[in-house]
């Protein structure tokens, strides 16, 4: 004979009391209230939890593949404003406790789909943005073009035609190029093009730069420290087309050699080509390109652009803009070295120049006024170029070469012309260990530290 008894389970430790390790049936990756502070370019585990949580609450992260990309940040970004946090990208305790703890799911008319398939046709009819096709010269050719399209691309961003891809390129080289800016009031088929490239889905695109599409700019602007000012000109662009690119091969792309389109433009202004490279064709020069940042930084050299790959373009180019390299500065007539220069709101700034002035920047976004860099590092030729110009009384006042603050690293000149930007400074910038050192110059500003 035997005896069931029913005893209760031991109570649980307090360790195992506040925070459960075990995997929610309901999801395959764990997520714990005390995991680490995640963030742009943070990987491991508790990553993709973070990614599937936020993917089955309506949320686009991506991929669920533990790698904290832009995409990724976005979805915090968006879950973070439908539940009344800070907005500010990153997966700190608040906002991991707030996932785990409600059923919070994304609005679906607020949905910012960045990492979704581009659609294959727009509303109007009009082309849609052609992120990448795979194209080739060959006598295995069916069309008078001699162009061949690899049909296991043709999905990649919508693309059907080369003559598409062309446009979309176009399209995008205007506005780099300054040829043309994107503004609330505009309309036709460059509006699809942004509006593709803002995410938004098939039945969004109407070709019309309206209040949405306005607010969906600024939101990109704020996110990739740009002037939030929802007008889309070079900087806008270009940052739209990595954006791109980042989305296309997280979703399992790979750019090689023939591949055309905006994603290999993206690709290109990311790996530095100078503007007569940014042609959205992946040719020789581009491969060459691409080896040789592969070879730098210790990986495979294949030429091509995968995850690995773009991973460390963008880790390059993260949060201080993008690297140029080393440059001669100087200090009262003397060399005193080589300093690394970044390339960031277009402008050459001292790599440890530049993060102050993002932290800054972004201080300054908080209060709602939008600082704008108009100059940062100089090398002596273009003091020369400047002092000269002084001289001859076509260009503003110069120091002489070799004396300027601008060719150690230190100063950057701010647009301040609007009064909130000029007050702002004046209040905010000492604080910060920024010091206006040109007294007739209002916009000179240098850095010391705190």
């Amino acid at each position: 004979m035997s005896i069931t008894m029913n005893v209760p389970p031991p109570p649980p430790s307090a360790a195992s009391a506040r925070v459960s390790t075990a995997p929610d049936a309901n999801y395959t990756y764990t997520l714990n209230a005390n995991a680490p502070v995640m963030r742009l370019y943070s990987t491991g585990p508790q990553v993709r939890g973070l990614q599937e949580r936020l993917n089955k609450a309506g949320f686009s992260a991506g991929a669920v593949d533990g790698d904290f990309g832009r995409v990724t940040r976005r979805a915090v970004m968006d879950f973070q404003r439908v539940n009344g946090l800070e907005v500010d990208g990153i997966a700190g305790p608040a906002t991991i406790n707030r996932l785990l703890n409600t059923n919070t799911r994304m609005p679906s008319g607020d949905r910012f789909e960045m990492n979704s398939s581009r659609p294959n046709r727009t509303a109007t009819g009009a082309p849609p943005v052609v992120s990448a096709i795979n194209v080739s010269t060959d006598s295995s050719t069916t069309n008078s073009t001699n162009i061949r399209i690899n049909n296991s691309e043709r999905a990649t961003g919508g693309a059907t035609t080369l003559e598409s891809a062309r446009a979309s390129i176009s399209f995008a080289r205007n506005i780099i190029s300054k040829k043309s800016v994107l503004r609330a009031g505009d309309s036709g088929s460059k509006i699809d093009e942004l509006q593709g490239l803002l995410g938004f889905s098939a039945n969004q695109i109407n070709g019309i730069f309206d209040a949405q599409t306005k607010n969906r700019v600024i939101d990109f602007q704020r996110e990739n420290r740009l002037s939030a000012d929802g007008v889309v000109g070079p900087s806008t662009m270009k940052a739209l087309l990595r954006n791109s690119t980042e989305t296309s091969i997280k979703n399992g792309s790979v750019l090689t050699r023939g591949a055309v389109g905006v994603d290999v433009l993206g690709a290109q202004i990311a790996l530095g080509a100078g503007t007569g490279g940014q042609t959205g064709k992946f040719g020789p020069t581009t491969e060459r390109l691409v080896k040789d940042f592969q070879s730098r930084n210790g990986i495979q050299v294949n030429g091509k652009i995968g995850a690995t790959t773009w991973q460390a373009i963008e880790k390059a180019n993260s949060n201080v803009g993008r690297y140029i390299g080393k440059f001669d500065a100087w200090r009262n007539g003397v060399r005193i070295g080589r300093i690394d220069v970044v390339e960031i709101d277009g402008k050459k700034v001292a790599a440890k120049t530049a993060r102050k002035w993002v932290e800054l920047k972004e201080a300054a976004a908080k209060d709602g006024v939008y600082l704008q860099l108009n100059s940062g590092f100089r090398t002596h030729d273009e003091q020369i170029r400047l002092y000269r110009m002084y001289q001859n009384g076509t260009g503003n006042l110069a120091a002489y070469p070799g004396y300027s603050a601008h060719q150690d690293g230190t100063a950057i000149d701010v647009d301040v012309v609007s009064d909130a930007a000029y007050n702002w400074m004046h209040r905010n910038a000492p604080a910060m260990g920024w010091r206006k050192t040109v007294s007739i110059e209002p916009w000179h500003w240098e850095y010391f530290g705190n």
